[in-house]
């Protein structure tokens, strides 16, 4: 799919007749939807959303979202000149390990910085928006697939070995 020029995203509506038409040939995934429901995505590209896979990266899906709310109560607004106004013990108080800290920092930097306009992913291909963003240090191929997937609603992708984000992604 990198070397499409049309660059294709899911839509609800897309999305909601792939997944009944699966269901109906995979009966696993027909009790997950039956579990579960269908999945609705509520990312959007945004420093926020990127912060949030890089705090989800190694770690439970619970872990993640109780860091990042703790984050988010740290900040007036996830943007880039908070994020790197924060210190070392602030990051720490909100569980973020130095490595996270770290990326996060580099991260905001980058967009400061304009080397990373998260705005014009969505024009780019799947392959170069990867590229784009590991460039980022503490951003490899899951976080760049994820954020393709659940950012910019890119189909075709999936983050391959990531077992925890099969059907948690699925809310009721």
């Amino acid at each position: 799919a990198s070397s499409r020029s049309r660059i294709t995203t899911l839509t609800e509506e897309k999305l909601a007749i792939a997944v009944r038409r699966l269901a109906r040939r995979d009966p696993d995934l027909c009790q997950i939807v039956q579990e579960y429901g269908n999945h609705r995505y509520g990312t959007h590209p945004s420093l926020a959303s990127l912060a949030q896979i890089i705090l989800g990266q190694q770690v439970s899906l619970a872990s993640a979202e109780a860091t990042y709310q703790r984050l988010c109560l740290a900040l007036p607004a996830v943007a880039p000149q908070h994020v790197l106004s924060l210190g070392d013990d602030v990051m720490r108080a909100c569980a973020i390990s130095r490595q996270k800290s770290r990326y996060l920092k580099l991260l905001a930097e980058a967009i400061l910085e304009g080397t990373l306009d998260l705005a014009a992913l969505s024009n780019l291909s799947d392959s170069k928006v990867a590229d784009q963003l590991m460039q980022i240090t503490g951003i490899g191929q899951w976080t760049a697939d994820v954020y393709r997937l659940m950012c910019l609603a890119r189909p075709d992708i999936w983050p391959c070995g990531d077992v925890a984000t099969g059907p948690k992604l699925f809310k009721k």
